[in-house]
């Protein structure tokens, strides 16, 4: 309503600003015309101004977070699952020969064991306590329900609020049944192909009964966990181990169920994918702005003649070429920034609940404002420039 009836703001203000709206009278008088004339084109303007500024936004937000949320889930530069006959490790002095040979070096090197079926891997509490350096403790016939999730990555979790009260495993002697003790949120050993979302934390005891008995938990694996003196040049080392597992398990490609996580690989991919983002964004938003200035430049061509003649009008009264620019530069600073003036009130509270409600990295709003500021800067360069070869060709074809 506001946007379709904003020429009656100009009417309220004359009623408040007489001597205001006087001395601006030809402003105010070229506003109240052309904004009844041209309310479609500020309105398609104005949203493609919107649609600029937010995606422009949106991808300077996401660079930081994807990168973040690629160390975030990979704790260890390099992890990888065997399964009992099903994947033969590579010894550690084979990895440390790899690693030597690429100038690296192993800072920590940890296996852990676990148990899995269809749906649910568990840990040994105890071997969790001694490879991520925690203190949980799990009571007999309880378990620790673990979300392998990073709390502030940005997405809204609903499973986070399921709770399981409690699990049946089932065994030759008939169905032993555990209970939750406490559900925590924490990424653990991260994203590894061959471990479930559904992870349980149990004590050592109840841990070998399952391996023991537990008829569904067929799956016994063991977590290789590595980390090096530099991850960031440790990409040969994963694919050099890579190809030494596949050799050495007869195996032509890699089954994604055992693939090698590392922190280097999901790192580039990220890069790769922000920047693939950053430039897909950038240049389609490229487009779409120009294709505002387009518009409003065969807009101001179609209105070309009448002007010239007004222009003409008043200079034959006896205005002068300064008065004439004045005119010119008001009119075309309106054209240019009425749609603009709305696509901000839009971006700004539309923004700020988008992104404040799905990514938490903390650059979210200073990222809002610097983009807002620096499109008005470009609007305002722009709108001079135009100004200026507008106001040259009046005067060129004055009489």
């Amino acid at each position: 309503m506001i946007f379709f009836n904003g020429e009656a703001l100009i009417g309220c203000f004359e009623g408040r600003n007489y001597k205001k709206y006087i001395r601006n009278i030809f402003l105010f008088s070229d506003m109240k015309y052309y904004y009844g004339k041209n309310k479609k084109v500020f309105l398609v303007s104005s949203w493609l101004i919107f649609v600029v500024m937010f995606f422009s936004a949106l991808s300077f937000i996401n660079y930081p977070s994807s990168i973040k949320y690629a160390y975030t889930y990979h704790p260890f530069h390099m992890a990888y699952g065997d399964i009992k006959d099903g994947l033969k490790p590579l010894d550690d002095n084979e990895v440390a020969s790899i690693v030597h040979k690429n100038n690296n070096s192993i800072t920590r090197s940890n296996t852990v064991k676990f148990l899995r079926n269809r749906v649910f891997t568990v840990f040994s509490v105890n071997d969790v306590n001694r490879t991520l350096k925690t203190n949980y403790r799990v009571k007999p016939n309880l378990f620790i329900y673990v979300h392998p999730y990073d709390i502030n990555d940005g997405y809204k979790r609903e499973d986070i609020n399921i709770r399981i009260p409690s699990i049946d495993i089932n065994s030759d002697d008939g169905v032993r049944k555990f209970k939750v003790q406490d559900t925590i949120i924490k990424p653990l050993f991260g994203q590894i192909n061959c471990i479930s979302n559904n992870i349980i934390l149990v004590n050592e005891d109840d841990y070998n009964w399952i391996a023991l008995n537990g008829t569904d938990y067929v799956f016994k694996g063991t977590l290789h966990l590595y980390n090096f003196a530099s991850w960031r040049n440790s990409n040969p080392i994963v694919n050099e181990v890579r190809k030494r597992l596949l050799k050495g398990n007869n195996r032509s490609k890699e089954d994604a169920f055992y693939k090698i996580s590392s922190k280097v690989e999901a790192y580039n991919t990220s890069l790769k994918s922000c920047n693939f983002l950053i430039f897909n964004l950038i240049y389609i938003c490229v487009l779409l702005y120009f294709s505002v200035f387009i518009m409003i430049h065969y807009k101001l061509m179609m209105e070309y003649k009448d002007d010239q003649m007004r222009y003409f009008s008043l200079y034959k009264i006896g205005i002068d070429e300064i008065e004439i620019k004045r005119i010119v530069k008001q009119k075309i600073l309106m054209t240019y920034f009425i749609p603009f003036i709305y696509a901000v009130i839009i971006n700004i509270p539309f923004s700020y609940y988008v992104f404040n409600s799905h990514i938490h990295s903390g650059l979210e709003n200073p990222i809002i404002i610097t983009t807002s500021i620096a499109f008005f800067i470009i609007h305002l360069v722009m709108c001079k420039l135009y100004t200026n070869v507008y106001y040259k060709r009046i005067i060129s074809e004055l009489p």
